[in-house]
């Protein structure tokens, strides 16, 4: 305090500075100035941060014995260190070991055995774009509830983002990765005509334009149309799916 009856905080955060801080600073702008001078003795300001108050301690002695008594330092036996593994020395490291035992173990469900994959993959309810192929195909293998309209969804919208994203062609090999997911899901499903759909979209918005290299690199990997002999609900005939890489853009409309 500052007088007698009147309190207040010490080493009030805010107006406290970090003394290691405060000494370099204090020695650069000395070297800096006094570049063949040896660096000066430490600010009494930093003294102060890093020395224990005499007069705070010596009200507070009283209290310290009696801390002190109450709380006496003992010295403990050590036990055995435990040992250390270093991690390049470790032999292998499971992930099973992260996860609590409840998970970790297989269980028993349908008559199938539940590991930490399939509980992980369990409850997918969204495409993400870590590993977008893996959420579409759990999404539309769910049984406990109709997600197939919703994962072709957003697998569209993922294929979109990473084409239009795309630095060069760096995301094209994982673009094309979910268009093949989306046509074998649409086949399985019986939703060839929202694939075929899907398709005729992208050689419309690309072919032509910014980014037409991604639509020859769909040309070169021959992903064309689903058609009738692959999936009994798609209107398109095989001729059809054959001379869509072919055609002309202005030939090509919507089944």
């Amino acid at each position: 305090g500052k007088g007698e009856g009147n309190s207040a905080e010490v080493l009030k955060p805010k107006y406290t500075y970090n003394p290691s801080l405060q000494r370099f600073y204090q020695a650069v702008q000395h070297r800096a100035l006094h570049p063949s001078d040896p660096l000066p003795p430490l600010d009494p300001v930093i003294s102060s941060y890093i020395n224990p108050d005499k007069r705070l301690f010596s009200k507070a002695f009283e209290s310290i014995k009696a801390f002190q008594k109450v709380f006496p330092v003992t010295v403990t036996e050590q036990g055995e260190k435990a040992v250390r593994k270093e991690w390049g020395k470790i032999d292998e490291i499971k992930l099973d070991s992260y996860v609590p035992d409840m998970t970790a173990k297989k269980r028993k469900i349908e008559g199938k055995d539940m590991t930490l994959d399939t509980l992980i993959s369990a409850d997918t309810s969204d495409v993400g774009s870590i590993n977008p192929v893996h959420d579409f195909k759990e999404m539309i293998g769910r049984r406990d509830v109709d997600l197939v309209d919703k994962a072709i969804d957003q697998m569209k919208t993922r294929i979109t983002h990473f084409v239009n994203e795309s630095i060069r062609d760096q995301f094209y090999g994982k673009s094309m990765e979910c268009i093949q997911a989306l046509r074998e899901g649409c086949v399985r499903e019986s939703e060839s005509d929202v694939f075929n759909s899907f398709l005729i979209s992208l050689r419309q918005n690309y072919e032509g334009k910014k980014r037409n290299d991604f639509w020859e690199f769909l040309v070169r990997k021959k992903m064309t149309l689903i058609h009738s002999d692959e999936a009994d609900d798609s209107s398109t005939s095989p001729e059809e799916s054959a001379a869509f890489l072919t055609a002309t853009k202005t030939t090509t409309t919507t089944t």
